[in-house]
C-alpha cells in the first residue's frame, strides 16, 4: 500500500517487479522522473545458506531500469537486512579514468566518507555492497543529513544492536 496526496496520484506509477518484496514506483516530474525502490530482503537463518532470489532479481531490475531512454534518478530503500559496518560501497582506488580521459560516458567513483556505529558485516552486507558498485549508488546512512557522521543503528532488539535498513541514491 502507498500513501499519497491527492495531488500527486496522477504522477505516480507503479512498476511491475519479479519480486512480491520489491516495490518501484515511478514518480513524473517535469523534466524526468524519480524511480523509488522499496525493498525487503528476509533474514536467512543461517549464516551459510545461500543468497536468496531477491538480490539477483534487485540488480537485474535495476539494470533494466537504468537502461530506460528517459532520465530518470534512483533512490531504493528497506530493510536489506544487510550489515555492511563502514566498507566502501565504491570502488576504491578508481584511477583507470587517467587512461580513459577522452572517454565522456566515464566518471571515476568518489570518495565519500560514511560512518556506521555498526561493525559488523554479513553476506547481505556485501550483496549489498556490491550492487551500490555496480550501479553507481551511494548508501546515505551515516552519511547524509541527521544521520552525517553518526551512522545510528537501525535496529534495537533482544538480539543486539545493528544497522541493516538502508537508503540508496543514485549519483549522477
Amino acid at each position: 500500500m502507498v500513501l499519497t496526496k491527492n495531488s500527486a496520484v496522477s504522477k505516480i506509477t507503479a512498476l511491475p517487479s519479479e519480486s512480491e518484496d520489491i516495490l518501484w514506483l515511478q514518480v513524473s516530474m517535469t523534466e524526468s522522473s524519480l524511480l523509488l525502490g522499496v525493498v525487503y530482503a528476509a533474514p536467512t537463518l543461517r549464516s551459510n545458506d545461500p543468497l536468496p532470489p531477491i538480490w539477483r532479481i534487485l540488480e537485474e531490475e535495476i539494470d533494466q531500469l537504468l537502461n530506460r531512454p528517459e532520465p530518470s534518478q534512483v533512490i531504493i530503500v528497506g530493510d536489506f537486512n544487510a550489515r555492511t559496518a563502514e566498507e566502501a560501497d565504491f570502488i576504491e582506488e578508481d584511477n583507470v579514468g587517467r587512461f580513459l580521459s577522452d572517454c565522456s560516458w566515464y566518471h571515476e567513483d568518489q570518495q565519500l566518507r560514511r560512518v556506521s556505529k555498526d561493525k559488523k558485516t554479513n553476506a547481505y552486507g556485501q550483496k549489498l555492497l556490491d550492487v551500490c558498485r555496480n550501479h553507481g549508488l551511494r548508501i546515505t546512512n551515516g552519511r547524509c543529513g541527521e544521520d552525517s557522521a553518526i551512522g545510528e543503528f537501525t535496529f534495537v532488539g533482544r538480539q543486539g544492536y545493528s544497522v541493516i535498513d538502508y537508503t540508496s541514491l543514485l549519483l549522477f
